[in-house]
């Protein structure tokens, strides 16, 4: 879930536009009851030229979180 809108440029919530984290955001708002983990892997892949490593995406969603960007729901 997202908290925050997006803005141009660089946004009120300081997330660069291009980067992993307003990726994430931007498919976080296409679907506004959640996803786990491996679906925002999969949605991003799907438009990357060059894939993201699970790896890559988990500390992004951890600072996500952290900052009060999105919420996370149920077990971890």
């Amino acid at each position: 879930m997202v908290n925050e809108p997006e803005k141009r440029g660089v946004s009120r919530s300081g997330i660069k536009p291009g980067t992993i984290k307003a990726e994430v955001v931007k498919i976080l708002r296409a679907h506004p009851h959640g996803l786990i983990a491996l679906d925002i892997l999969r949605l991003l892949n799907e438009t990357r030229k060059i894939p993201l490593e699970r790896t890559s995406l988990s500390p992004q969603l951890s600072r996500l979180a952290k900052a009060g960007h999105i919420q996370r729901r149920g077990s971890l």
